[in-house]
């Protein structure tokens, strides 16, 4: 990370004068709680992310959530990690088209029309769960 050496203890970041969180429980699992509008990406999720981001940790960011990429770039720029940061989006250099991908793919079941089909449908489904003004009135959640 960064070049340096860190031990398990070394503090990430501090949740209170008493309270730190340190690199060894950053890999031990991190789980945020709390209802929607709580603050759990303002605040205890964005004081993790610029720790990890500042200590030379990487990653893959998956989101469903339009604002999220816009997010991430903004923290990789207060990390000054954006030279590290490679954006995976139909719009960008980086992308995946997953029919193309599912037509040539080597393995059994590659190339069959019926899986094809099935895989498109699936990804019509997720899609048709997407963000329709947030909170628990999503159709995500129905």
């Amino acid at each position: 990370m960064n070049g340096k050496t860190f031990q398990s203890g070394y503090p990430l970041c501090w949740f209170s004068p008493l309270d730190a969180f340190t690199l060894g429980q950053a890999f031990e699992n991190v789980h945020i709680f709390g209802g929607n509008g709580s603050g759990k990406t303002t605040g205890s999720g964005q004081l993790l992310a610029m720790s990890f981001l500042r200590a030379g940790f990487g990653g893959l960011i998956l989101t469903a959530k339009p604002d999220e990429c816009a997010l991430w770039i903004r923290r990789a720029e207060a990390a000054n990690r954006t030279k590290d940061l490679i954006v995976f989006s139909p719009g960008e250099r980086w992308r995946f088209n997953f029919l193309a991908y599912e037509q040539k793919r080597p393995q059994k079941g590659g190339g069959l029309t019926e899986n094809i089909v099935k895989l498109f449908t699936t990804v019509l489904e997720a899609g048709d769960r997407g963000d329709s003004g947030g909170g628990k009135q999503e159709r995500y959640w129905k």
